[in-house]
């Protein structure tokens, strides 16, 4: 799901050292892109109607310390027609970069850090999916989540689940991102 938002927002034109530099997902952050002036969570499912969004802390979907976070939910299938494959988007995503040589470096070391490495490219080739659906939602207030500040003492570590209809409410169009990372001095 991070590759796919990573890909879109270079095909849309977004700066690439930006993109690549806010990539944070395969280090563990609490967020998926971390951007200077908002940050990105995504979520990719497989599963059929109804969808729940499974949530790997208290921190992941916690606005307070953002200026803006945003929650991307990519619903796929899973084809064997081989149009989007793992392996597409990492070539695709390489093609973009391939002007900055410190853009492919922060991108592969990236990749890296999930595991993903050429050698095994025949394992990602016979998996394709195909883009049933994406939908994007503002985090904020009134959103259904757990934030570490809503826990006792002596709990933490929580991972929950959040079904994708009681979202709909925070629904916002995904060039909602791009329109705030194209703007002028995104510092």
């Amino acid at each position: 799901g991070e590759l796919w938002v990573l890909y879109k927002l270079l095909r849309i034109g977004i700066d690439p050292t930006l993109c690549v530099k806010a990539w944070r997902g395969s280090y563990g952050g609490d967020q998926d892109f971390c951007f200077p002036r908002l940050s990105v969570e995504v979520k990719a499912t497989i599963t059929k109607n109804p969808q729940k969004l499974k949530i790997s802390s208290e921190r992941q979907l916690d606005e307070r310390f953002l200026n803006l976070l945003y929650l991307v939910h990519l619903s796929l299938n899973m084809t064997n027609d081989m149009s989007f494959t793992l392996n597409n988007i990492v070539a695709d995503i390489r093609r973009t970069l391939a002007v900055n040589p410190i853009d492919v470096i922060t991108f592969e070391e990236g990749l890296q850090s999930y595991g993903y490495f050429d050698c095994h490219h025949h394992i990602y080739e016979s998996q394709s999916y195909q883009l049933r659906g994406i939908k994007t939602y503002e985090v904020k207030e009134s959103f259904p989540r757990i934030r570490e500040d809503h826990l006792i003492d002596g709990v933490g570590n929580v991972s929950y689940l959040i079904s994708v209809d009681i979202c709909n409410n925070f629904s916002v169009d995904f060039e909602t991102i791009t329109n705030i990372l194209q703007r002028k001095n995104h510092e």
